[in-house]
């Protein structure tokens, strides 16, 4: 199997080093996850992502069904200078991150606002 390459970014650092990054021609795939672990080694380190599948009730115990989707093996100091990377871009973008937020928030409290689970309609309540 031939799988076509594509360049879909090129990255200039300051110290002059120069990356291109590529993808398969078919996409990358996504998947959605609701959490992780992580496994922290040396030289290398786990990270392991899961859906939520549901609660189960076992005797008066409340388990929660985790599905893992993914388990990603990376070196140690590739994680931490991702971890480095994504705390300065959520640094650096946090005025754009609260601004969406706060928009988010706004969305969300006019929806609720229209549900009416008393039965009544909002013209009966005035």
């Amino acid at each position: 199997m031939n799988t076509k390459l594509e360049l879909i970014k090129k990255l200039r650092q300051e110290d002059g080093k120069n990356i291109d990054i590529y993808a398969q021609s078919d996409g990358i795939k996504e998947i959605y996850v609701d959490g992780a672990e992580i496994i922290f080694g040396m030289p290398i380190s786990k990270l392991q992502f899961h859906s939520t599948e549901g609660v189960e009730k076992h005797d008066d115990t409340l388990i929660e069904k985790r599905e893992v989707k993914t388990r990603i093996v990376i070196p140690t100091n590739v994680l931490l200078e991702l971890t480095l990377t994504i705390l300065n871009g959520m640094k650096e973008n946090e005025q754009r991150l609260s601004e969406n937020i706060d928009a988010y928030k706004e969305q969300l409290t006019k929806i609720l606002s229209k549900i009416n689970l008393t039965g009544k309609k909002e013209e009966d309540k005035k």
